[in-house]
């Protein structure tokens, strides 16, 4: 297990509410909306304009040798936020925690190395919220799948067991 330091804090804004509404939810319909596109429709990562909502989507403050954009899809009644990272070869992500959200990671393509352990395309990671870690981007790199839902159920404090 590694220790409560963290070296770099993730952007959480997106899940902040206004309007009783999940920021990243917003700016999801927000960017559909400037380009077209519905969320009752089906949508490809070839149609033509979410090029421009990936850039529209781009996370703006990652870790040296990492990208992050927001997919522009809406998974309603989950409020599910879903999201691809690239790294480059040996980039270290470095030590840092989820305070709001579990999340799950996907290999999608390259490998992650993880205490030791590498992760390839396929292989994935579950992430309880609060629980801090780190992992390198493999020797030809990295693309993860990722996603947290935006309504979590409350977390037991450590010392209890839920039934």
């Amino acid at each position: 297990m590694h220790s409560a330091r963290v070296a770099w804090v993730p952007d959480e804004s997106l899940f902040e509410r206004v309007n009783g509404v999940a920021r990243g939810i917003r700016n999801i319909e927000e960017a559909l909306e400037a380009v077209g596109l519905s969320a009752n429709e089906i949508i490809t990562s070839k149609h033509p304009a979410v090029r421009l909502l990936r850039e529209r989507l781009r996370s703006t403050l990652m870790p040296n040798g990492f990208e992050q954009h927001q997919l522009p899809i809406l998974l309603f009644g989950e409020d599910v936020l879903c999201f691809i990272t690239t790294g480059l070869p040996n980039a270290e992500f470095p030590e840092h925690r989820h305070l709001q959200n579990d999340g799950i990671r996907v290999v999608v393509s390259g490998s992650i190395v993880f205490q030791g352990t590498e992760l390839t395309p396929g292989d994935w990671m579950f992430v309880p919220r609060g629980t801090s870690y780190s992992f390198t981007a493999g020797k030809g790199g990295c693309t993860l799948f990722h996603n947290y839902p935006q309504n979590p159920p409350p977390k037991a404090p450590p010392d209890q067991d839920i039934l």
